[in-house]
Formats: C-alpha cells, structure tokens, sequence
C-alpha cells in the first residue's frame, strides 16, 4: 500500500522492495549494498540494479539522488519487448509437464 501511494519510491537494491515497487507501479530509485564498503557479503544487489536499470525497471544510483533521478521515476515502469516476448512462469510450468 505504501508503494501504490508513494510519488517516489526510494530503496536499497533487494529484489523484494524492487518486485513490491513495480507490481505498484512504480520505478524505484535503487542504490545497491557494496561489499567495497562493508555494507553486504556479496555485490548481488549491484548485479541486479545493473541488469533491470539496462532494461528501464529501475532508477540506479550511486552516491545521491539528483533531479534526472526523480524525474525518470515519476516515469512508471514499461516491461521490455524482450520481456514481455517471454512466457509466463505458468506457462513456462506447463510446457515442461506436458
């Protein structure tokens, strides 16, 4: 709920947040957690801010949020044309039961 009513959604890179986010609708301003700084075990949350802000989901940052941040996530989030082209996990399920 808080997502769907937020203007902005600002949070680190874990992929819960991020999935909450865009199931509200919204492109979240991310920073991911650095093992450079102490801050995590592993770079995974870097890794995965890189690939969905590649592909629009997200808004990555580094060390602050600017103006050109805020204004990209006013912008909701569209899936890819590589995305969408790909079966649903359901349908993924099916084909290899049947």
């Amino acid at each position: 709920a808080a997502c769907r009513s937020a203007e902005i959604v600002v949070a680190h890179a874990g992929a819960g947040i991020i999935a909450t986010a865009l199931r509200a609708g919204r492109r979240p301003i991310v920073m991911a957690r650095r093992v450079a700084l102490g801050e995590h075990v592993d770079d995974h949350q870097l890794e995965i801010t890189r690939k969905l802000g590649a592909l629009g989901l997200v808004v990555e940052v580094q060390w602050g949020i600017n103006a050109d941040a805020v204004a990209r996530a006013r912008v909701g989030p569209e899936a890819p044309p590589d995305l969408l082209a790909l079966p649903s996990l359901a349908d993924a399920l099916r084909a290899a039961l049947d």
